[in-house]
């Protein structure tokens, strides 16, 4: 998984993760009140914006390389 994720998808994580930050973000504090900087959460939050980026980028990936949500090997 760690070898897929490097050879495949590291470029869409490196460039949507501050996005994809940014987006959760905002929305936790607008929709649920939630602030994710304080606290526990602060520490928390790294590691749902990394799980979330490494969904964003395989749907990226799925999409592009038109095979819907099947895991392609690496060479």
């Amino acid at each position: 998984p760690l070898e897929y994720i490097g050879d495949k998808l590291s470029l869409n994580v490196y460039i949507f993760h501050p996005l994809i930050g940014f987006v959760t973000l905002r929305l936790c504090q607008l929709l649920f009140g939630i602030n994710l900087q304080a606290g526990l959460l602060g520490w928390l939050r790294p590691f749902a914006i990394v799980v979330l980026t490494i969904v964003f980028a395989q749907v990226l990936e799925c999409i592009n390389s038109r095979k819907p949500f099947a895991r392609a090997k690496a060479d």
